[in-house]
């Protein structure tokens, strides 16, 4: 089992949604999903800490690297030690974090300014976006509203 979150800035929460949300930050996340903005309001109001991240993956990297979103995306890395360089043994993969930067286009001056967060940056690149590996399982699953915004989510994976 694992819990995922989905982090909104959502002003207008139910007194039900509200107690929901309380008691959800109350226990470990494993994955939490979220905008910069929705995620430097939870860490600011200390509902989230982001020392204990392990993974970060940021999507739609060619707008989160550009200069609308860089004092977001600066003040979330302040607080993530990011790895940079393969883990000596098993048993290091917690004392820092593996960033995962996805994006259709990056261009020299984006790869620049990833570069000032991620140190060691390497670049994958496929002629073959978007499309679904024959060797890969994948499995979608139907989220009703009311979970969509400031829910929680837990998947048994067995």
């Amino acid at each position: 089992l694992f819990c995922c979150y989905v982090l909104t800035n959502k002003q207008t929460h139910t007194q039900k949604q509200k107690k929901f949300v309380k008691e959800a930050m109350e226990a470990p996340v494993d994955i939490a999903v979220a905008t910069p903005q929705s995620l430097l309001k939870y860490r600011h109001t200390k509902r989230v800490s982001l020392s204990d991240v392990s993974h970060l993956v940021i999507d739609e990297a060619d707008t989160l690297f550009d200069a609308t979103f860089d004092e977001e995306m600066r003040r979330i890395f302040e607080d993530i030690a990011v790895r940079s360089k393969k883990p000596s043994s098993a048993m290091a993969l917690g004392e820092d974090a593996q960033v995962t930067i996805v994006g259709a286009t990056l261009s020299n001056k984006m790869f620049k300014t990833v570069s000032s967060f991620v140190p060691n940056v390497r670049t994958v690149c496929s002629k073959n976006l978007h499309r679904v590996l024959p060797n890969v399982q994948q499995t979608f699953y139907k989220v009703r509203q009311d979970m969509k915004s400031g829910g929680s989510l837990t998947v048994d994976t067995n």
